[in-house]
C-alpha cells in the first residue's frame, strides 16, 4: 500500500528525469512518457488520492484536465471532496466548475463499493496499456516510427518476396549505423 502510494505521489509529481548518464533502455522508456501521459488517467475510486486541478481524471480523450481556473482555497482539494455518501454532489460541482467540466465530472461512474484510485490506461476497454495501442499514439503523435527518414515500412510490406526477406531488410534498415540511427541512439556522430 506504501509503495503504490509512493508511486502515484511520482507520477502525479512527474518528477523523473532522464538523469546525467542514462542507459539506453532508460532514454527509451523516457522517451515514451508523452505517449504514457497522453493515454494515462486516474480512475475514481474513493477519490482520496486525486488532485481535481492537477491529475488527469476527466474522460475526455482530448484533455482529461479540469478547465476551470483553480479556486483560492481549493488548490489542494481532492475528488473525494466532491463526493457525498457514495454520489456526486452535484450542487457543489455545479457551483465550482464550468459546464464542460460539470457535464464530464457527472458522467464519471461512481463505484457501488469503496475502492482506491487507480491508474488506467483510457485507450482500452479493459482499461491496460496494449503496445499496439502506444504504437498508434506514437504515430498519431507524430514519433518517428523507425528513426529512417525517407523509408516507408508500408511499402516495403507490400513488396512481393518471401517474408523473411522483407524482415531481413526491416532489421537492416533499423539497425544500420547510419546518422540518424545513431543520433535516435544519442550517439554522437560526425558529419
Amino acid at each position: 500500500m506504501r509503495g503504490k502510494r509512493r508511486n502515484d505521489e511520482r507520477i502525479k509529481e512527474n518528477k523523473a528525469s532522464i538523469g546525467s548518464n542514462p542507459s539506453y533502455l532508460w532514454r527509451s522508456i523516457y522517451a515514451s512518457r508523452p505517449i504514457l501521459l497522453h493515454g494515462c488517467r486516474k480512475r475514481v475510486g474513493d477519490g482520496s488520492t486525486i488532485s481535481i486541478w492537477r491529475d488527469p481524471w476527466l474522460l475526455d480523450p482530448n484533455e482529461p484536465h479540469i478547465q476551470t481556473k483553480i479556486i483560492d482555497g481549493l488548490d489542494q482539494a481532492v475528488v473525494a471532496d466532491l463526493i457525498d455518501g457514495g454520489k456526486w454532489n452535484e450542487a457543489l460541482i455545479r457551483c465550482l466548475f464550468n459546464q464542460r467540466d460539470v457535464g464530464l465530472i457527472l458522467e464519471i461512474p461512481l463505484p457501488l463499493s469503496v475502492y482506491e484510485d487507480d491508474w488506467f490506461w483510457f485507450l482500452n476497454k479493459k482499461g491496460e496499456y496494449v503496445v499496439k495501442e502506444g504504437y498508434r499514439v506514437s504515430l498519431d503523435m507524430g514519433f518517428e516510427e523507425a528513426g529512417v527518414i525517407g523509408v516507408s515500412w508500408d511499402r516495403l510490406w507490400k513488396i512481393q518476396v518471401l517474408a523473411k526477406v522483407k524482415f531481413m531488410v526491416w532489421r537492416i534498415l533499423r539497425c544500420l549505423p547510419c546518422k540518424v540511427n545513431l543520433l535516435r541512439r544519442h550517439v554522437e556522430a560526425d558529419e
